[in-house]
C-alpha cells in the first residue's frame, strides 16, 4: 500500500470533517424533536411524567450509592 501525500491526507481530512459535521447537525435536529416530543408528553399527562422522573431519579440515586459503598468497602480492604 502506497503512503498517502500529506495532501491527500489533508483531502481525506477535510472530507471526514465535512461528514462529522453532517452528522452532527443531523443529530441536533433528532434531539430537538425528540425534546419537542418530550414537552408535548410532560404537557398532556404530567402525573405520569413526575412519576417517570422519580423513578429515574430513584434509579440514579440506587446506582449512585452503589457505586460509593463499593468504592468505601474497597478502601477498607486496602
Amino acid at each position: 500500500m502506497a503512503k498517502k501525500t500529506t495532501k491527500q491526507t489533508k483531502t481525506l481530512a477535510q472530507k471526514e470533517i465535512a461528514k462529522a459535521k453532517k452528522e452532527l447537525a443531523n443529530a441536533k435536529k433528532k434531539f430537538l424533536a425528540a425534546e419537542k416530543k418530550v414537552a408535548g408528553f410532560i404537557k398532556k399527562h404530567p402525573a405520569k411524567a413526575a412519576a417517570a422522573a422519580a423513578g429515574i431519579a430513584a434509579a440514579v440515586g440506587s446506582a449512585i450509592a452503589a457505586g460509593l459503598t463499593l468504592k468505601k468497602k474497597a478502601k477498607k480492604k486496602r
